[in-house]
């Protein structure tokens, strides 16, 4: 077997993203526990001086590595760069050389911003795969997020977490059946302390109801609404995770139904950082996306919840959010788990299975 290998921005001198970051590199057998190896990539150079910025990497016909990336020149230009491993026989790839002939592209005179489309990853014909990650904080942070596998959800493909995370799962679960939520509904889950989690949800509801309210709700939208604070007949209901007890911080994930004036309907999967942190200076949106519902299908969530990081998947993957909060007060034994329905027209049954979750590892190289 062998190694996956993660590169990703790091700003070494600061938690968040800036000018003069570089490339980090990881690599994993199982994309969950990781050894982080030495900078891969610094800005050293004329045309990459102000950060090594984001790119992918490919595999040459003679069987090398080769990463492309966007460089950041001395007077902010951005231009595209490759670099090739050192030793390509080493599996651990350590080292990287930049390519004499760099930069390869610069932005045609006259298009405006002097900035080049940003390159993509790719896969060998072996089908390993190289990622690159970006990511504003300068970390890796929990790994479970650092490898999606795609997987057919019936409508499209969806992304989902690799299976080897299960391998943090406690050995023990809570199973939660059959809560009825009725409107304005909010329930806590008795699991003591709620920071590391696996939890997988299922929401039932009553389909006549929705048949014969004619409530229509044509322009919802995750992103311009007022979060899971707004009602609707039909939404939102879901979980309340990184929560306290008095609700003066929580990360709501819930389903929000919207119904079509044809009588057909829309559901909408998001996440609500608006009240994720009392602290003022970080970002706290509401954002997600639609999601597939197909017919028969109850509405299913999956979360995993770390302790400033939430990953959300809907419908099996279809759609898939990543939250970055900073709770101040739902934190440690403090961070509970709850139910909700806010909807105003319908009652909704949740059942739940719960594990706890144990910790990655990251070790320095060298061992």
């Amino acid at each position: 077997m062998g190694w996956y290998h993660l590169f990703y921005q790091y700003n070494q001198g600061s938690v968040v993203w800036g000018n003069s970051v570089r490339w980090a590199h990881a690599v994993s057998k199982d994309r969950v526990n990781w050894l982080l190896l030495p900078i891969s990539m610094v800005p050293d150079h004329w045309y990459d001086i102000n950060g090594v910025m984001t790119g992918s990497a490919t595999i040459l016909p003679d069987g090398r590595p080769m990463m492309l990336y966007s460089s950041m020149s001395n007077d902010f230009t951005q231009l595209q760069s490759v670099a090739y491993p050192k030793n390509a026989l080493d599996p651990l790839l350590i080292g990287w050389v930049k390519y004499k002939g760099d930069p390869i592209l610069y932005p045609p005179h006259g298009i405006g911003a002097p900035r080049l489309p940003r390159p993509v990853e790719s896969l060998d014909r072996a089908g390993r795969r190289f990622m690159t990650r970006v990511r504003k904080d300068g970390s890796c942070g929990k790994c479970w997020r650092n490898g999606y596998r795609k997987r057919g959800s019936g409508k499209g493909m969806g992304k989902y977490s690799v299976e080897e995370v299960e391998t943090l799962r406690s050995k023990q679960h809570q199973e939660i059946k059959d809560v009825e939520l009725c409107p304005g509904t909010v329930v806590l889950l008795d699991i003591g302390s709620a920071t590391q989690l696996d939890i997988s949800a299922s929401f039932k509801m009553d389909k006549a109801s929705l048949d014969k309210t004619l409530e229509a709700v044509v322009s919802y939208n995750c992103t311009t609404s007022t979060g899971s604070a707004g009602r609707g007949a039909f939404g939102p209901f879901g979980l309340l995770v990184l929560a306290d007890e008095p609700f003066t911080e929580q990360t709501p994930v819930y389903f929000y139904i919207a119904k079509n004036t044809d009588g057909t309907s829309t559901t909408y999967f998001c996440a609500d950082e608006s009240r994720s942190s009392k602290l003022s200076d970080v970002g706290k949106r509401v954002y997600g996306s639609t999601v597939p519902v197909l017919h028969g299908e109850d509405h299913n969530m999956r979360l995993l919840v770390d302790h400033s990081i939430v990953e959300s998947f809907a419908q099996g993957g279809r759609s898939v959010i990543t939250s970055r909060v900073y709770p101040t007060k739902a934190i440690y034994e403090a961070a509970k788990v709850f139910l909700f329905n806010n909807a105003t027209g319908i009652t909704v049954k949740a059942s739940l299975k719960i594990w706890k979750m144990g910790k990655a590892t990251f070790k320095q190289f060298p061992l």
